[in-house]
């Protein structure tokens, strides 16, 4: 998993589809949609994605692991759930707050302008195929879109944008804000009920003593632990803990922050274990690995 560099904080596709006004190469001027002056149609569920913004693409990384945690996801019934940005962990956390219907309308119609209810759309950089891109998924006015802009809130890239992407960016940027601020007004931290835990065969202990080093805590042997999810030649293995197995988990990687994913040790083994929260609507850890 990894984190943007400006936008603290993943969606779990990459977009093929492009904008209708703008293929991101710098043609079309893009305009911004307009905003109805009637309230926005939402599912309203408590597992109904609304809006999700995260982080996509990039270099690969070094072991196959899951999508990274979402930055922020709003459900129908108003709860807002995003990364706790202030606390450096290695397994991330998350902070919540319940919005009203106002608030909803809020965030809604400031998608509604940046034209993520009524179209997808796909914004490059040009020769920035290495960088990482924020995604927006919408789920409202009864049709799913998802709109995702390569470096976005990359200041040294500002640059490279091509100009008719410019407005669009910032209307994306604005979204992003608008829902940030919510959350940051009288958030309280999300006890995790649901973690996904993602396992992979490592080579063998570390190259050098900067390398985490902790045991397994559980008492099923990693060697058999999860099923097999994604490419079978990813070798990538998943389970969802509950209860004290999660207490257990976080219990062994505390104190280590974000960046220092440990190598794990069980039975004179070596494994890489990738440890996520669950979001309400993510009910199979599989889903999660490409």
């Amino acid at each position: 998993m990894r984190r943007a560099p400006v936008l603290t904080l993943v969606v779990v596709a990459m977009l093929a589809a492009t904008c209708s006004d703008d293929d991101g190469s710098g043609g079309r001027t893009w305009e911004r949609c307009a905003e109805s002056s009637e309230a926005v149609p939402h599912p309203t569920g408590e597992m109904d994605v609304v809006l999700r913004i995260g982080v996509v693409g990039g270099l690969p990384l070094p072991a196959p692991m899951p999508d990274e945690l979402p930055q922020l996801t709003l459900y129908g019934d108003g709860r807002l759930l995003a990364v706790d940005g202030t606390l450096d962990r290695v397994v991330p956390a998350l902070v919540e707050r319940r919005l009203t219907e106002d608030e909803m309308q809020e965030v809604l119609h400031a998608a509604e302008g940046a034209c993520l209810l009524e179209r997808d759309a796909f914004l490059e950089i040009p020769e920035s195929y290495d960088v990482p891109g924020v995604a927006f998924v919408t789920n409202a006015s009864g049709t799913p879109h998802l709109t995702t802009a390569v470096g976005l809130g990359w200041s040294d890239l500002d640059s490279a944008v091509p100009a008719s992407q410019v407005d669009q960016r910032q209307a994306l940027l604005a979204v992003h804000s608008k829902t940030a601020e919510l959350i940051e007004s009288g958030a309280s931290a999300v006890q995790v009920e649901r973690l996904g835990a993602f396992v992979v065969d490592a080579d063998g202990p570390p190259s050098d003593d900067t390398w985490p080093v902790v045991a397994w805590p559980l008492e099923e042997r990693l060697a058999a632990f999860g099923h097999q999810v994604g490419a079978e030649q990813l070798g990538v293995r998943c389970a969802v803990v509950s209860g004290d197995d999660i207490e257990a988990l976080l219990a062994t990687v505390e104190g280590l922050a974000w960046g220092q994913q440990p190598l794990w040790t069980d039975d004179d083994r070596w494994y890489q274990v990738s440890l996520r929260p669950m979001l309400p609507d993510e009910l199979r850890c599989g889903t999660l690995v490409g």
